[in-house]
């Protein structure tokens, strides 16, 4: 018999057939903006970290590349309500069309820098990719101060490089979009002073 007031509750189905697949994620919530990430096979995702499982996994890298791009944070955060990258919105973003060897130079570009934070998080303790401090990677240093230095000047060639790609990424996807230059600086100007492309945010500023 049912109580004044309370009202019986019935069990959603939960359809796990797309688990463990490889495909992309975000978090919900960020203070640097909306950011696609790489998501292994073998993932479970959820509502804190939707996924997108792309149909043709060739295509990983191009998507990664536009949806991590300006012009199409510009987009999203027009369509977004409550500071919050819901899934619906994420689904709403526009993909251009591109030819197969301007797919490729965003793959290429996307690809780099996802290489580069990878590579450097074989150092990072706290990573699932961690294979071994960065400090014993100098082969050359003779002291514990030599072998923080040659981290540092690592970590400090790495992140030239990969804000170098971000903005070649940038120029692409512009293209891509339609977007001419006097248009991209007022998207630009928009945005605001966007965080940078880092190869380890934890540390930033640190």
């Amino acid at each position: 018999r049912r109580r004044p007031g309370i009202t019986s509750n019935r069990c959603t189905q939960i359809d796990e057939e797309p688990y463990f697949k490889p495909g992309m994620t975000w978090p919900l919530r960020t203070q640097r903006g909306f950011n696609l990430r790489v998501m292994p096979e073998g993932c479970i995702f959820g509502h804190k970290g939707p996924a997108v499982l792309s149909k043709d996994p060739g295509k990983t890298f191009y998507l990664l590349g536009i949806a991590n791009s300006a012009p199409a944070e510009f987009l999203l955060r027009g369509l977004m309500s409550f500071g919050s990258w819901e899934v619906g919105v994420i689904k709403r973003l526009p993909i251009p069309q591109a030819s197969l060897k301007q797919m490729e130079r965003v793959s290429q570009l996307a690809k780099s820098i996802h290489d580069a934070k990878r590579e450097w998080d074989t150092g990072n303790e706290v990573s699932t990719s961690f294979e071994r401090p960065w400090v014993l990677r100098s082969a050359d240093a003779k002291s514990f101060s030599d072998a923080l230095d040659a981290a540092l000047a690592s970590e400090a060639e790495a992140e030239e490089r990969i804000q170098a790609a971000y903005g070649d990424l940038n120029t692409e996807a512009y293209r891509l979009y339609g977007i001419p230059d006097a248009t991209r600086a007022h998207i630009e100007r928009s945005l605001g002073e966007r965080p940078p492309e880092v190869i380890w945010p934890q540390m930033e500023g640190k």
